[in-house]
Parts: C-alpha cells; structure tokens; sequence
C-alpha cells in the first residue's frame, strides 16, 4: 500500500511539473499583453533645463604629431671596386667594399681571396637590386 502512495503522488508532481513547463511555454496573448502594458504608470518625464554648448578642450600634441617628417632619400648603391683579403677564422672587411669575408671552417686554409662588387647597371642586367659581388680564390 505504501509503495502505491508513493507512486500516485511521483506520477502526480510529474504531471504537474509537465502541465507547469507547457503552460508557462504558451506565453501571453499578444492582445493582452498591449492593455496590460498601457495600464502600467510611468515615470515623471525629466523636465528640460536650459543648456550651453560645453567647450572643446584645447589638446596637447601626442608623440605621433611632433615626429619630424621624414624625407625619403634615394638609395645609394656602393661604388665598383675590388680587393684582395686574406681569409682568417673572423669576419674581415673587404677594404672599402661593404662585403666581409671569413673561413667558413677554422682549419680550412683558403689563402687570399679576390673579391669585386659589380656596378650598378651589371646588377641591373642580371635582373638584381643592390649589390653584386664576385668572389675568386687567388691562386698561390
């Protein structure tokens, strides 16, 4: 008998909370809702006051309008040249040219080597931009 009661009042929560969950899914009807909603008292309205245009402040300059501008400068290549070097374990200027030659192996002997930088027109003619050089081993 206890074992029933149990199981008439469990199909009845479930079945109110099934009726309760459908119900409360259906919503109001839209006509309803538009009479109910008129009927609510609103809030006093702000009363309006008489106003003045506020200022614009007067802004320092930032770190981006101060920059100086900048003028761009043509690119200038370096002039044609050649120089003989002797190849060490560092990184030795090839006199004036902007190239440095070094071992790329520290027991490798290479002896002197001739480097020259092409000109302008030769690297433009090999379809490059910038520097161009060539690099002979001098024989001993």
């Amino acid at each position: 008998m206890r074992v029933r009661r149990v199981r008439f009042r469990l199909i009845a929560l479930v079945i109110g909370v099934v009726m309760a969950v459908l119900i409360s899914g259906m919503g109001v009807p839209e006509r309803l809702v538009q009479p109910a909603a008129a009927a609510v008292p609103t809030s006093d309205p702000e009363p309006s006051v008489d106003g003045r245009a506020v200022p614009k402040p007067k802004l320092g300059k930032g770190a981006e309008e101060s920059a100086p501008v900048v003028k761009r400068k043509d690119p200038v290549w370096p002039k044609p040249g050649s120089a003989e070097v002797e190849v060490k374990s560092a990184l030795v200027q090839a006199g004036e040219l902007p190239v440095r030659v070094g071992a790329v192996d520290s027991g490798a002997d290479v002896g002197t080597v001739k480097v020259e930088t092409l000109p302008t027109e030769a690297v433009r003619k090999l379809g490059g931009v910038g520097v161009a050089a060539r690099i002979e081993i001098v024989p001993t």
